[in-house]
């Protein structure tokens, strides 16, 4: 009997070595994780890749930081984000688009993991990569939309610590409203620029307005993200060594310089 049960356990433990993998702490899937989904990529390139979605939990903020391409662009592959979006968030206005926007404002959503990342560390990045001082107008002006009391607190501590500092802070602090998805040709705009990489990797609008692995790259193409921190995630991401190569050589010649109108 004692013996049975030592080889079931044994089989357990084989089972879930087997079906179990983990997530990279960056939030990009690396292994059969359950919460994760394959993705075919383009073999031509060199190499057949695959690629797993992150399927997780995640909880979402949002940020309003001047125009939304420079915005989801900081935040795409900072540690623990999933995914970002571009969109129009704070007004009345239903059903906002580029061209009648109303009274909204350019807005990104963030899709992060709480297991790997929290809302103080992304409001620090809010607080870091744009000018906050600025008096823009609806369209572009500086906000964080709360979901709960605890993003409330923390939005209104950082505001309060600036203001002591003798800052002059114009971010609004509001309660968050109805998201609106901003047009495709918005989504990872500055992604898109890539057109071959994008091509060879098979990326569609979809993948572009969902895919975690486009939120990052984008980053890295046009954001804040290093070298360093790519190299560490890159074979996660479903490249090529020819198209990392690729990505490595934008990033050297890049000019990031925050978020602006």
């Amino acid at each position: 009997m004692a013996v049975r049960l030592v080889v079931a356990f044994l089989f357990l433990i084989a089972a879930i070595v087997v079906l179990g993998g983990d997530v990279a702490e960056d939030g990009v899937c690396t292994k059969d994780e359950p919460g994760c989904e394959t993705v075919e990529t383009d073999s031509s390139a060199g190499q057949s890749v695959g690629y797993r979605e992150h399927l997780g939990v995640t909880v979402k903020a949002h940020f309003a930081m001047a125009c939304f391409w420079g915005v989801e662009a900081t935040f795409g592959c900072q540690p623990g984000v999933v995914r970002v979006r571009a969109g129009y968030m704070g007004g009345e206005k239903e059903g906002p688009t580029y061209k009648d926007l109303g009274d909204h404002t350019e807005t990104v959503e963030v899709e992060y993991d709480p297991y790997k990342t929290k809302f103080s560390s992304l409001l620090e990045v809010f607080w870091k990569y744009h000018d906050y001082t600025a008096a823009y107008k609806t369209q572009y002006m500086s906000a964080i939309f709360y979901h709960d009391d605890e993003q409330k607190d923390l939005a209104e501590k950082g505001k309060k610590e600036r203001e002591e500092n003798g800052e002059k802070v114009e971010t609004k602090i509001l309660p968050a409203k109805i998201f609106y998805k901003a047009e495709d040709y918005h989504q990872k705009y500055f992604l898109r620029q890539h057109k071959k990489l994008v091509s060879e990797l098979l990326l569609s609008d979809t993948d572009m307005m969902d895919s975690s692995r486009t939120s990052r790259l984008l980053c890295y193409l046009a954001g804040p993200g290093e070298v360093e921190d790519f190299n560490k995630e890159a074979s996660s991401l479903g490249l090529t060594d020819d198209q990392a190569d690729y990505v490595r050589e934008q990033m050297k010649s890049k000019i990031y310089e925050g978020c602006a109108p």
